[in-house]
This record gives structure tokens, C-alpha cells and sequence, in this order.
């Protein structure tokens, strides 16, 4: 199984700048997922064609994208069988100790800076790595 990395929310710039960090680092693929709407559609797409869609191996989602909605996208996810175990990483611009506990109270495994550091990309990795291989 490759290693696929979903990297969600809707800043557009920012996403699309961990997507080419991410697909520069090491093995990985990012995939970005700009809207609810789309990424409704990837899971909808998996449930569909569960034999030819791969779960990601991990996931990477915006905070203030999540917070819009209460993280309602979380529980999106988590509802579903083939991505309930996918590592979830919470990207913020700024890391407090109050923004770290609630994202981790609402489903992060890590919680990431939204451009991510080199420390990041190899935490991803790994991560990324372990579960592919459970």
C-alpha cells in the first residue's frame, strides 16, 4: 500500500504548500481536499469503490477549517469504518497549550504547525509508515 497523506481544510496556499512538502519528503503522496464538498465526495468515493479506493494513511486537518464546524468533519470520518483508525493530525498557526488541548479533546493524535517543519514532515512520515504497515 502506498503511503497517501490527506492534507484538508480550505487555505488554499497552505495546503497546497504542505502538498508539495510532503510529496518532496521521503515516500509519501499528499493529496489536498479543499471543502467539505470534496471531501464528502473522497469518502462517498470509498464507500463506493471500496476494492479500488485506499484509506489514506493519515490526515492532516486545519483547525480553524474544523472549528468552523464544530469538527463536525472529524466525526465524519470517524464514523467510517475504513478511515476510524487513520491517524488525524490537527494543523494550527500557532501552538498554546489551550489550542493543543482542544484539539486534542476533539480527535488529533498530533498536533502540527499549519506549514510544517522539518520535524513534522518526519513525524508524518513515521506515522504514515506504522500504520500502513498495521
Amino acid at each position: 500500500m502506498a503511503i497517501e497523506v490527506w492534507i484538508v481544510g480550505e487555505d488554499r496556499r497552505m495546503m497546497i504548500e504542505n502538498q508539495r512538502q510532503v510529496n518532496r519528503y521521503g515516500s509519501m503522496r499528499a493529496v489536498c481536499i479543499l471543502s467539505d464538498k470534496a471531501l464528502n465526495e473522497s469518502i462517498r468515493k470509498m464507500k463506493e469503490f471500496p476494492e479500488t479506493v485506499e484509506a489514506p494513511s493519515l490526515i492532516v486537518m486545519d483547525y480553524n477549517f474544523l472549528k468552523k464546524n464544530d469538527f463536525a468533519q472529524v466525526h465524519l470520518i470517524r464514523e467510517y469504518d475504513k478511515l476510524a483508525g487513520v491517524p488525524l493530525f490537527m494543523a494550527v498557526n500557532e501552538k498554546t497549550e489551550e489550542l493543543n488541548d482542544e484539539c486534542y479533546e476533539n480527535g488529533a493524535m498530533v498536533v502540527v504547525h499549519c506549514i510544517f517543519r522539518k520535524s513534522e514532515l518526519v513525524r508524518i512520515e513515521t506515522r504514515s509508515e506504522e500504520h500502513t504497515s498495521e
